[in-house]
């Protein structure tokens, strides 16, 4: 009967292409640089431009009067690992893509294609540095978003969902928390999904430098401040 046919259609499993995952990805399964390093420029290391498997980047934002925060995808993964924190980011989709261009586009995927059209094309075009995660073959840049992404988190919220559910069905929402979260241990460990805590403790000499850098920014503000109203 019809019905019975039509049953075993729906029922008949979606064929596999004619290419293995290997020949489809032929990144993967390449030799990389197997220890992490952070570089300043941006320019990963030959080898791993080649055969990276995925990339993202480490959004933060200056908080009018406060301290640096970070935008992190909060994904549910399993039923028993719950809902933790990843960077934005994902996996290379060619050969063509780079590195900054897989992370530029994730970003904004992740962001519910809310993410500005200048932080697309600035973390696409040059964004540093860039931190090497070599167990998930992840490449992780640093980048400060601009003014124009102020409110990107009020933004994403204000959808009332998940951001982009057709893209990742396991992001939940994208959140903001202070920068120096990451330089916590425990909260690396209790937070962030494992391999997002490799990828965090990549990236943490960098991490370490900008709250530095920023904390005598400050300091030296204070000081000026207080010299100009003694004077």
């Amino acid at each position: 009967p019809l019905s019975s046919r039509l049953h075993r259609l729906r029922a008949r499993p979606t064929l596999s292409p004619v290419f293995s995952m290997s020949a489809d990805r032929p990144w993967r399964g390449k030799p990389v640089t197997p220890s992490s390093y952070v570089a300043d420029d941006g320019e990963l290391r030959e080898l791993d431009a080649a055969h990276f498997c995925a990339a993202g980047a480490l959004l933060w934002h200056e908080v009018s009067g406060g301290e640096p925060r970070m935008l992190l995808a909060v994904e549910r993964r399993g039923e028993t690992t719950g809902a933790k924190a990843n960077f934005l980011g994902g996996k290379r989709d060619s050969w063509a893509e780079t590195p900054r261009a897989v992370a530029a586009r994730e970003c904004w995927e992740e962001t519910g294609y809310l993410l500005s059209s200048a932080a697309h094309a600035a973390i696409e075009g040059g964004a540093r540095p860039v931190a090497w995660a070599p167990q998930s073959k992840f490449a992780l840049f640093l980048h400060e978003l601009g003014p124009e992404d102020a409110d990107l988190v009020a933004r994403i919220s204000a959808l009332g969902g998940p951001p982009n559910p057709l893209h990742d069905s396991t992001l939940e929402r994208v959140e903001s928390v202070p920068l120096r979260c990451l330089l916590d241990p425990r909260w690396r460990r209790e937070e962030l999904h494992a391999f997002a805590g490799l990828q965090a403790a990549a990236i943490l000499p960098a991490v370490r430098a900008l709250l530095a850098d920023r904390a005598c920014a400050d300091a030296a503000a204070a000081a000026a401040a207080a010299a100009t109203a003694t004077a």
